[in-house]
């Protein structure tokens, strides 16, 4: 099966189609906006597959609880794919790996957004965080990656959270204080997947390193 979500480019890349992204939508004429966010929430709904998707599950598929960043990369793949060009002299880069798995910092965002500026005198921005989340870095917020009580899964390290639908076995979780924690994991695969951090945060048993 063919998967929308590519092995890609590098994050500047990513944030860069974003940042296109968001300076084009507004440029283009009603009918071709709406298309190009129906696009978006469809390439949502078949978890960036292409395959199929009814009227009814682009209809119930929101990105309202998305960062800016999640929202137009989904955006530009759409246009990419109707092969809408950018309104300003920039060519798309290849469709990155699945944003939600992309560890996006306000840096990564201001690098590329001073390049638009210098190269064209635009003042763009992005957001990397869903509403009601901090903009504190992702890396500061007690988590397994800051825990020392994580253990080396291997499937954990493929990304086994972005392709699972329900918890697995405790000792597929990446930690050693699995009972202790179980709520914490059990919550965080009730989470829907587009709407999960790669990790459990703030998890109360969490020791740092």
């Amino acid at each position: 099966m063919i998967f929308r979500f590519l092995t890609g480019p590098q994050r500047h890349a990513a944030v860069l189609n974003a940042l296109l992204a968001k300076l084009t939508l507004p440029t283009l004429a009603e009918s071709i906006a709406h298309s190009v966010q129906e696009r978006g929430r469809s390439i949502y709904a078949a978890k960036g597959r292409a395959r199929p998707v009814t009227a009814d599950q682009i209809a119930e598929t929101t990105l309202d609880h998305m960062s800016e960043f999640e929202r137009y990369t989904l955006y530009s793949m759409a246009m990419m794919e109707m092969q809408v060009q950018p309104s300003i002299s920039e060519q798309w880069s290849p469709p990155p790996r699945n944003p939600f798995m992309m560890r996006i910092s306000d840096r990564d965002v201001a690098v590329q957004a001073h390049y638009l500026k210098r190269r064209h005198g635009i003042d763009v921005t992005l957001g990397v965080t869903g509403p009601g989340v901090g903009s504190v870095e992702s890396e500061t917020i007690p988590s397994c990656d800051t825990c020392r009580h994580r253990r080396r899964v291997r499937v954990w390290l493929r990304g086994f959270e972005s392709l699972s639908e329900d918890m697995p076995s405790t000792d597929l979780l990446p930690c050693k204080i699995v009972d202790q924690t179980l709520e914490v994991w059990e919550s965080f695969f009730r989470t829907e997947k587009g709407q999960r951090f790669v990790l459990p945060k703030n998890c109360p048993k969490g020791k740092a390193k």
